[in-house]
């Protein structure tokens, strides 16, 4: 280096700075020794690095990246490095300054802090790089580096002594000893690292996948906090929508059955000490126990963002006093602590440095606390729903599937919003504390007087918080009653289109959401009042502060005073506004959690609470058949737990809550492997059952059968006799009162059933494999065995058809096969069957009787126990149970039981006459013998005639095989049509009046901030004049002062009740809309529409729009106002300004597109994902008892693990994208608070701007950074929740059902006639026609038999006399008016019908059989009796007043049919159609009601669609329908005379 750059980095020496005459302590020298360091590490490092970017690293991705060991640490002390290098440049430079007071400039003074930076920089960037590649070894030069680096400090430290400029009030001093520790720690650190047999490679916990994108735990520190980490997604969310497997899989540590299993587990160990110390079990402490360490990280990032939040007013306050008063020693020396951080350029750098800080460890926070609650959400509804697989008795119990979905949602996700505002609990109340004590060293005295105000604010709200939580209670309870009112008639839809009765139950359901809305009105009120006080307080607590202490203190405002106030001040802003929110989320989480408290303490199903070993077990069920109880009541050993629910140490047998209600026991069931040589499979001693837990009344009683293996065991009996509630009991299903009952379960489960057939939504092969693996020749078998194949052949995919919630796309027949196949599928040993047959048509019913529970049950060896009112397979059974009144009064084979009653004989015999009267003169053939007759018949009859088949099953799909339709997603930003009907919604004259309160609003907030201005500005000139005769007029300033305040309160308030009046009539008239839309929509909607979609409209998106919407679309209006306000309030003060912003709004709309892009897309997900969570869960609810019975609980588990995880992944992206907005807008932000600071002081300097108006634009740069994020964020939760309005308006524009027609007179229809002229009908126009060129004519008074098989379209025909699908051909004539000229309402409520679904709603019987209120007690009564129920209700505690519980699961299905006939009794309309009204019932109750229907409706047209052929032999006329068109139509005489008649080959197959 020559002398010449020499003495240039040095400096002139004649100040004799250096006087040294060893080199050591030559100061330049020491100082030129450690820029070399750092320059030479810079070259090698980069040299390493480009070097390995080039060989076989370059091929290693960074996308996942491995960890070294303490790597946090290493990142900690790299970055408090960084800062330090930071300082040293600032404290170089001022250094140089003073020394330029003498000389010229000294470069040694800052060019090593320059060349330490970077050296710093280059040294993250090559660790960086070095745990991308996994080169560990390349860590030994970072390690000579620090050697190095801690040689070169202590020479400094050695040269400030020698120099005897040492002390610790010199910043420079200072900093080097703060370096040398840092070096140290970092030099012992690699040392220990790499001498360790540890430093080895860390791996994460798990090996990534590579499908996992959501790589947070693969990223260093500092992408993790800036959230660089995501911004693989928002470039691509901004180039393209985003779909779902653009996300990729979740780590393990966010996935619900890790945080499941973690949350059991300490749940279990809970318990465990609650019921060692006789307490009640807390859920509080299960919560933080499970999360402890990421609430604990939570916790440190919020200390720390509101530490340096602190920081920004006491700069503001130094900058204001020393802007007019800088200077600098004039002679040379080192720079102080004290000068260097009361330099204004110093002071704002950290004034924009501490709100990044803050953004920073906010954003850290918020994810943090996200992430936990979505944890704890996720784990508490696989917890809930793990209950719920183990509920006892849900039909008839005190536990509604409403009840327990409100635990998987409402509940799980109050606890999720606890948990992202669970540290604000003791933030709000430490800003308050910090706040006031900061006011105290600036104002004295008179911050009490503030602190005083304040406290006087949280009284009311106190106030205002009990009325906001009790107006939530009212408002989710009566919430609760609309949602209830809405599923059920979603559910059954398909009855009140029928009856005409949808303008009654719609307006039951508007009379509860008018109940609702009275609450939510208040609700609404009070939140405005919350407002008012949030916004107003902080005006208030100033005018109180500014009016009090020039006569407290005896001083004058100043701006450094007066701006440093306001700004405290605005931060009690946030803790006002938050501390009614986080009371009101802390009440719902302590009310959520003791709701599931409480239901993980109801009663299970019966089980056994021993974990004893099998041989243990056997032994105990010796005892048990021998004694048939022990002394303490009966001994239980069916293990319904299942494997996989839990970590591999727990034992899978323990309930999950010790209950403390009563244990139902009863009940015994193992692997029998000590019984072998038993042949019994089933017993049960003495068994008496009930439903209700609590009650002691048998339903079933003295029960003491003996099933073994391989017999095919038949019941019977009345409707009612207690046959289903029998199965229940052997698969525990129902509480045992006294008895035993062993079941010998050798495969794992008993195929079963149910009377009402489960069906899920998903293919029909998936019903049917139910999770078994696919074996083609078995399939094969069994698809043959329940004759399915023709139906699949007409399916637009096959068997790969989806089936639609509930089955709603297969008939009540079709349902049962597919049921009964699964069960003969799953090749369980031990199979239940209840009442299959009762659904099939007469063929189909011996086809499947014969061919599948005769030809491979019980040839296969299996147990068949079958509930049926087919009276003629009696004869196959090798035993004959028969109920009545709960009893079993007969146990034996067919002829046992007919010689030991010979009167229930001849019953059966009389029955069987009826049934076959007329086939006496058919000839005996094997049933697949008559259907192929049948088949033949049908081709000639019909096929023959060359018509291409091109219509399909009765309920008609698309022809991709999909039923139900994909959920509406629109693309892109939110339509401005969506914002526009939301307003329209609202009314244009209350949102003018609201923005004319909010410029009013903002009008004051302005002219008070420039009105304290000038009242500061006053007191600072007469400090500067100092003269004592003149005074400031502070009344007249407190006056204006506290006009305008009065002012601010006043719009404040009319602003606040504008807008919540605004939303609430938005809401009201929204859902109005919505609901009178979807009862006018056509049947083909809600066959294609899962219930759980339209519920979903009706819960979460009525929700939004009902609460949520209002305090977001309130925010974006209050920022969207104010920040305009601001920004044109600083370019008042500095016109230069406006040419600062352009740059930073580029940059600000460049990130808000790139966001919205994304977490729109994102949010959109969120809401989709959810539907399918809820949809099993609901859909499980509705199968407990076949789900337990096959024992699929583990896998049905796992697809809801499954399901969540989807729900979940959107979630989490969209979580850790809001931090990345929220970091990138404030540095953005940050950015413009550093050109306007330091232009304000510039300008003070130069004597441009007066120092009151410097104070000014530092407060309001000091909200910028909030004011950006909130617009931003604010602006993007309104379009995400602008959604829900979006998916709303979708439902209020479907199409409806024509509504107008001319009204016919008032007794139509008066004969019953109905001519039907060439009909051609289908689902839907863009569907193949299910009924084609029918003509029908039906004489007045005629009773008209249709039959046909499965899927023939005998319902569709009755459903065109109803406009329920479309006749797009031909015409139907009633009594000569043509129906289609009708009016719906009044055609649907002229004509009666008893539906196939028999279907009751929650309320009284009352309000079953007559909805309308139309009828007397006496007609009620009347029907019952008729209907063969007179008994059953009179013998209710509360007879008609009776409350039918949820879908009428206190009645049996047999009696749900008839309350049906009941129904049509009290209609009797001229004309009546029975659709398979007595499928359920027994023989002897039909033969009554067909004798009740003869005598009532002797005069009236009756069209009866019937599986049993019996049935309609007495009718006039009968039609048979074959794939939609007449194949035959006569009197039953003609029809049976004819051998090779279709229906002739009925009645024989019946035989």
């Amino acid at each position: 280096m020559s002398s010449t750059y020499w003495e240039w980095f040095c400096g002139h020496e004649d100040d004799n700075y250096d006087n040294s005459t060893r080199i050591t302590d030559d100061t330049c020298v020491v100082n030129a020794t450690a820029a070399l360091l750092h320059i030479l590490f810079i070259l090698i490092s980069s040299c390493i690095l480009i070097f390995c970017s080039f060989v076989t690293y370059r091929h290693t991705t960074c996308f996942h990246l491995y960890k070294f060991p303490a790597h946090t640490f290493r990142w900690f002390f790299l970055l408090v490095f960084l800062f330090l290098c930071v300082l040293s440049i600032g404290e170089g430079i001022l250094t140089d300054l003073s020394f330029q007071q003498m000389s010229s400039t000294r470069p040694q003074l800052y060019l090593p802090a320059v060349f330490t930076t970077l050296g710093a920089v280059f040294s993250l960037i090559f660790y960086h790089n070095c745990e991308c590649w996994r080169a560990l070894r390349l860590l030994n030069i970072l390690l000579l580096y620090w050697i190095l680096g801690v040689v070169v400090e202590a020479f400094k430290l050695r040269n400030f002594h020698v120099s005897e400029s040492a002390g610790v009030d010199i910043a420079r001093y200072d900093v080097a000893i703060i370096n040398l520790l840092v070096y140290i720690t970092l030099a012992i650190l690699e040392i220990f690292l790499q001498c360790s047999t540890s430093s080895k490679i860390s791996l994460s916990e798990e090996e990534p996948s590579v499908d996992m994108k959501y790589c947070e735990d693969y990223v260093n520190c500092v992408s993790f906090g800036l959230f660089y980490w995501i911004r693989w997604l928002l470039n691509l969310g901004y180039k393209r929508p985003l779909v779902m497997k653009d996300l990729g899989a979740l780590p393990r540590k966010h996935q619900t059955k890790y945080n499941y299993q973690k949350l059991r587990k300490v749940f279990r160990r809970e318990m465990e000490s609650a019921n060692e110390a006789g307490r009640e079990p807390s859920l509080w402490k299960v919560y933080f126990k499970t999360f402890p360490g990421m609430l604990f990280k939570a916790f440190l990032a919020k200390l720390f963002a509101d530490f340096v939040l602190y920081l920004e007013p006491i700069c503001l306050y130094v900058i204001t006093e020393q802007v007019t008063a800088i200077s600098l020693d004039t002679s040379p020396h080192f720079v102080t602590i004290s000068e260097f951080f009361t330099n204004v350029y110093i002071l704002c750098l950290i004034f924009v440095t501490a709100p990044l800080c803050n953004s920073l460890a906010h954003q850290v926070h918020y994810y943090f606390n996200a992430c936990i609650g979505v944890h704890l959400r996720s784990a508490m509804q696989a917890l809930v729903y793990e209950k719920s697989l183990r509920i006892y008795n849900l039909a008839g119990g005190d536990l509604t599937m409403g009840e327990i979905t409100n635990h998987m949602s409402t509940d799980a996700m109050n606890l999720h919003y606890f948990c992202e505002k669970m540290h604000l609990v003791w933030s709000v109340p430490t800003e308050l504390v910090c706040v006031v004590i900061i006011l105290y060293f600036f104002v004295g005295w008179t911050a009490i007087i503030g602190f005083i105000s304040v406290l006087l604010l949280f009284p009311l709200q106190l106030v205002i918080i009990g009325h906001i939580t009790k107006h939530q209670t009212q408002t989710q309870k009566k919430s609760d009653v609309r949602l209830k009112r809405s599923n059920e008639m979603l559910q059954g839809i398909k009855l009140l289109k029928l009856y005409g009765w949808g303008e009654e139950f719609r307006e039951r359901i508007l009379s509860a959401r008018n109940d609702e809305l009275k609450s939510l009105y208040k609700l609404d009120i009070q939140f405005g009042n919350i407002i008012a006080i949030c916004f107003t307080g902080t005006g208030i607590i100033t005018l109180v502060l500014f009016a009090t202490y020039p006569y407290i203190t005896g001083n004058d405002i100043t701006p450094s005073l007066a701006f440093t106030v306001i700004v405290l001040v605005n931060l009690l802003v946030d803790p006002l506004y938050q501390f009614p929110t986080v009371l009101s989320t802390l009440v719902n989480a302590v009310v959520a959690t003791r709701r599931l408290t409480k239901f993980f303490t109801h009663s299970e199903i019966e089980t056994s609470a021993d974990t004893t070993s099998q041989s243990e077990e056997s032994s105990s069920l010796r005892v048990a058949f021998q004694n048939g109880s022990t002394s303490k009541g009966f001994k239980f050993n069916w293990k319904r737990r299942w494997k996989g629910f839990s970590s591999g140490e727990e034992d899978e047998t323990t309930p999950l809550m010790m209950t403390k209600h009563k244990t139902h026991t009863g009940f015994a069931h193992s692997g029998i492997s000590a019984i072998e040589a038993d042949p019994t499979v089933i017993k049960v001693s003495e068994g008496c059952f009930t439903w209700d837990g609590g009650s002691k009344t048998s339903i079933i009683k003295d029960i003491n059968i003996g099933i073994e293996k391989g017999k095919l065991i038949m019941v019977v009996g009345a409707v009612g006799s207690g046959k289903s509630s029998l199965l229940s009991a052997i698969i525990g299903e129902m509480t045992t009162l006294r008895g035993t009952v062993f079941v010998n379960n050798e495969n794992n489960g008993v195929a079963y059933s149910a009377q009402t057939a489960w069906i899920v939504n998903a293919s029909l092969q998936e019903n049917i494999l139910f999770g078994k693996p696919y074996n083609k020749t078995r399939y094969k078998q069994v698809i043959d065995a329940c004759a399915l194949q023709q139906d699949i052949d007409i399916l637009p995919a096959g068997d790969s058809t989806e089936i639609g919630e509930k089955g709603i796309n297969l008939s009540g027949g079709q349902k049962q096969r597919v049921s009964v196949a699964r069960a003969m599928y799953s090749e369980k040993e031990i199979v239940l069957l209840d009442d299959p047959l009762s659904a099939l048509d007469v063929h189909v019913g011996g086809h499947l009787f014969k061919e599948g529970i005769i030809g491979i049950l019980i040839k296969e060896g299996n147990t068949v126990v079958l509930v049926t009112h087919q009276l003629q397979f009696l004869q196959y059974a090798d035993k004959v149970l028969v109920m009545q009144h709960g009893v079993i009064v007969h146990d034996g084979t067919f002829d046992e039981v007919s010689s030991s009653d010979p009167t229930l004989f001849a019953s059966w015999k009389q029955s069987l006459v009826e049934m076959s009267e007329s086939e006496a003169s058919g000839s005996e053939s094997d049933v697949m013998e008559e259907r192929n007759a049948l088949i033949k018949q049908v081709h000639q009859k019909v096929l023959g005639k060359g018509v291409k088949k091109d219509y399909s099953n009765d309920q008609a799909l698309n022809f991709d095989g999909q039923l139900t339709q994909d959920e509406e997603l629109e693309r892109g930003s939110v339509s401005f049509r969506v914002y526009k009907y939301l307003v329209k919604s609202m009314g244009w004259p209350i949102v003018i009046t609201y923005f004319i309160f909010r410029l009013a609003l903002e009008g004051c907030s302005l002219g008070k901030v420039f009105w304290l201005a000038l009242w500061s500005e006053a007191g600072e000139n007469l400090n500067v004049t100092a003269n004592s005769t003149m005074e400031v007029d502070n009344l007249y300033y407190i006056a204006v002062y506290g006009w305008l305040s009065l002012g601010l309160l006043a719009s404040t308030f009319f602003m606040a009740m504008a807008g919540v009046t605004a939303m609430f009539i938005a809401a009201k008239n929204i859902h109005s809309e919505m609901i009178r839309n979807i009862f006018g929509s056509p049947l083909r909607f809600f066959d294609t529409t899962p219930v759980g979609r339209t519920m979903n409209r009706l819960s979460s998106d009525t929700h939004i729009v009902d609460i949520k919407l209002l305090v977001t679309l309130f925010s974006l209006s209050f920022f969207i106002v104010s920040l305009p306000s601001f920004l044109i309030a600083i370019a008042a003060v500095q016109p230069i300004f406006l040419l600062e912003m352009i740059p930073v709004a580029i940059a600000f709309w460049l990130i808000y597109k790139q966001f919205i892009a994304s977490s729109r897309e994102l949010q959109r997900l969120n809401s989709i994902t959810k539907s399918p969570v809820f949809a099993h869960f609901s859909e499980t609810l509705g199968g407990l008892s076949t789900i337990r019975a096959y024992k699929a609980q583990e896998r049905l588990f796992n697809e809801l693990l499954q399901r969540i995880d989807v729900n979940n992944t959107a979630f989490l992206y969209l979580s850790a994208c809001n931090g990345w907005m929220g970091n990138r807008v404030v540095f953005v932000s940050a950015t413009l608070m550093l050109m306007a600071s330091i232009t304000s002081v510039v300008m003070a300097e130069t004597g441009r701007l007066n120092v009151s108006y410097v104070g000014l634009v530092l407060s309001y740069a000091f909200t910028l950074p909030y004011m950006l994020w909130c617009t931003i964020r604010f602006s993007a939760d309104t379009e995400i929740l602008m959604n829900a309005v979006e998916r709303i308006q979708y439902y209020t524009e479907l199409p409806n059902e024509p509504k107008g027609g001319k009204e016919p007179a008032s007794s139509w229809p008066h004969r019953g006639e109905i001519k039907m002229e060439d009909i051609h009908v289908r689902y839907a126009t863009d569907l193949p026609c299910v009924l084609r060129a029918v003509n029908l004519y039906i004489k007045p008074g005629e009773k008209v038999g249709i039959c046909g098989r499965t899927g023939s379209g005998k319902s569709s025909l009755t459903l065109t006399l109803f406009r329920v699908i479309d006749t797009y051909k031909g015409r139907i004539v009633i009594d000569g008016e043509d129906i289609a000229s009708l009016p719906l309402r009044t055609l649907r409520r002229r004509l009666s019908i008893i539906p196939q679904e028999p279907i009751l709603f929650t309320g009284t019987i009352r309000d079953n059989i007559d909805p309308e209120g139309s009828k007397s007690d006496k007609e009620l009564w009347d029907a019952l009796e008729s209907a063969q129920l007179g008994n059953v209700v009179s013998q209710l505690d509360a007879g008609l007043d009776y409350e039918v519980s949820e879908g009428g699961e206190n009645f049996s299905v047999g009696q749900r049919q008839l309350f049906c006939l009941v129904r049509a009794f009290l209609r009797n309309s001229r004309i009546l159609i029975m659709d398979e009204a007595t499928a359920s019932i027994d023989y002897d109750t039909e033969s009554i009601l067909q004798d009740a229907v003869k005598s009532i409706f002797f005069d009236k047209t009756v069209i009866t669609i019937a599986h049993r052929v019996s049935t309609i032999l007495k009718s006039d006329t009968i039609v048979v329908l074959n794939e939609g068109e007449i194949a035959e139509y006569d009197t039953p005489e003609n029809l049976l005379a004819n051998d090779s008649s279709i229906f002739a080959s009925l009645v024989q197959a019946n035989k």
